[in-house]
């Protein structure tokens, strides 16, 4: 009777083992696939390209680019506040953006709480914020390495120090600097490429001759020296 017990609850000792190695395994599997589509090139590719300018010029201003001042503790800077989302709760349900209030928000379908507030934003960046939810909200922007890399870019950085860059800056009538050769000038864009020589030290190449300017050519059209 005793063996009986023994082998009882060793059988099911080795039931108990086997199950949680299963489940073990589905939940090792289960976070390794999410790990793979947070990760997956395709999608990363299209936030960069497509979403993360989005969020920059019609989103971030209220929404994460001033950490002091954050609109409805909404935060659309990171991956993880746009899962956390803010006073109303998540702001995306990846995969589904008919329940997401993000997708809402931007297609004015309720008018309380249409975003952007200047204006609707156009179509097209609509249906790339849909087709990003859709995809599951692949979003790289999490951990101290990617910020950083964010943060040295201007052109990725979302917190707007890379509004300094001078692409970001609005087109001004400048006058052309004064400069020590004026003879060297030919137009006016020669007298700020000379007055940036001049302030570094640096004297401008002399005047190329037809021969040079004719090998020059060459190289720039075929990339081979004439013959």
């Amino acid at each position: 009777m005793q063996d009986m017990r023994r082998r009882d609850l060793a059988s099911r000792g080795i039931t108990l083992a086997v199950g949680t190695v299963i489940v073990s395994s589905l939940l090792g599997a289960s976070e390794r696939t999410d790990e793979q589509e947070r990760a997956d090139p395709t999608g990363i590719e299209f936030f960069e390209r497509r979403i993360r300018p989005i969020l920059i010029e019609h989103c971030l201003e209220c929404h994460g680019e001033d950490p002091e001042v954050i609109k409805g503790n909404l935060d659309l800077s990171t991956a993880a506040g746009v899962l956390a989302g803010g006073d109303s709760g998540p702001s995306v349900v990846p995969g589904d953006p008919d329940a997401s209030p993000l997708h809402l928000a931007v297609t004015y379908a309720d008018k309380e709480f249409a975003m952007p507030p200047r204006g609707r934003m156009p179509a097209e960046a609509i249906e790339d914020l849909r087709r990003w939810i859709e995809m599951g909200a692949p979003d790289p922007r999490t951990g101290a390495a990617v910020a950083a890399e964010i943060e040295s870019d201007p052109w990725r950085d979302p917190r707007g120090q890379g509004r300094e860059h001078w692409a970001y800056r609005p087109m001004a009538i400048l006058d052309p600097p004064a400069v020590d050769e004026e003879g060297w000038c030919r137009t006016e864009i020669d007298r700020f490429v000379l007055a940036r020589l001049e302030s570094a030290g640096i004297e401008p190449a002399p005047t190329a001759d037809r021969r040079t300017l004719a090998r020059r050519a060459y190289f720039d059209l075929i990339g081979l020296p004439p013959t």
